[in-house]
């Protein structure tokens, strides 16, 4: 008897929740009752605001100068930076360029500098999936293209090192 009461009660307050939902949207509270205001008579004469007008006074205008500073971060200085990566070795990836870098804006600047170089067609952006790491090859690399193939074709997030002698440390 208890359950079916109990039951019956959660199911009229369901009823209510979703009346009330369809009439209020989240957040509802009612209005509160306004109080009545009663008339006043004004005791003030033009005279007396007119004189209290005359007496504010404009703000003293301040200079205020700000200035930002940015360091600017060179394209040139990152396609740089890439290539000298790239003499060292065949590949390398995009977080190990920003290593030593915390502000954004050299990630970003990386990041066009590598599109740069891609579009001259000096190297290759490759991913295996979206949202993996970004790698960067260089263009003249046959064997790497090979490797890149069978690296999608395995579905490995990063390729297997060359064994061909050509990073050295």
């Amino acid at each position: 008897l208890e359950y079916e009461q109990i039951r019956e009660i959660s199911l009229r307050l369901r009823a209510a929740e979703a009346d009330r939902g369809r009439r209020f949207g989240k957040g509802y509270i009612p209005p509160r009752p306004k109080m009545e205001q009663s008339e006043v008579p004004l005791e003030t004469t033009w005279d007396e605001v007119y004189a209290a007008a005359l007496l504010v006074e404009m703000p003293v205008p301040r200079e205020r100068e700000h200035r930002v500073l940015t360091r600017t971060v060179s394209m040139q200085a990152k396609v740089v930076l890439i290539l000298d990566a790239l003499k060292q070795e065949s590949r390398v990836e995009f977080t190990r360029l920003l290593v030593g870098f915390k502000d954004r804006m050299h990630g970003v600047m990386t990041f066009l500098a590598g599109l740069e170089l891609t579009r001259r067609q000096v190297l290759l952006l490759r991913q295996t999936r979206p949202f993996s790491e970004l790698w960067i090859y260089r263009r003249n690399e046959q064997v790497e293209e090979e490797r890149w193939s069978e690296a999608e074709a395995s579905d490995e997030t990063r390729p297997e090192p060359q064994a061909d002698g050509g990073a050295e440390a």
